[in-house]
């Protein structure tokens, strides 16, 4: 694999993007509790995934999408903005859909990759 041509990374990058962009479309902008941790998060995560996507091979990287996953998945219950479904909703869906395809990719390609 090269740089920039692995799927995995772009998928992460457009999940980012769309929880960036969830407080926009579901007109929850008004409620900071639950679109501040949107932006924030889903900048993370874009960046994180063009960072994955910069490198040659898979490397450490790939971990860095998993653990901002994990954290998306739990900030609805944490930061308590369940009863804002849309953002809540694509919170949980974002958070396991990063955590499966940086984790694919940090397990299964970096183990694939030659030394």
């Amino acid at each position: 694999m090269t740089s920039w041509r692995r799927w995995q990374d772009w998928a992460t990058v457009v999940f980012g993007a769309a929880l960036f962009a969830t407080p926009f479309i579901a007109q929850t902008t008004a409620d900071q509790t639950a679109s501040w941790p949107a932006y924030i998060m889903g900048g993370l995560i874009v960046l994180a995934g063009l960072l994955a996507a910069s490198t040659e091979k898979p490397t450490g990287l790939e971990w860095i999408p998993v653990l901002l996953g994990i954290v998306v998945f739990a900030a609805p219950w944490v930061l308590q903005f369940t009863e804002v479904t849309a953002t809540a909703w694509m919170s949980w869906i974002v958070g396991v859909l990063v955590v499966l395809a940086s984790g694919y990719e940090a397990v299964f390609e970096q183990q694939a990759a030659p030394a």
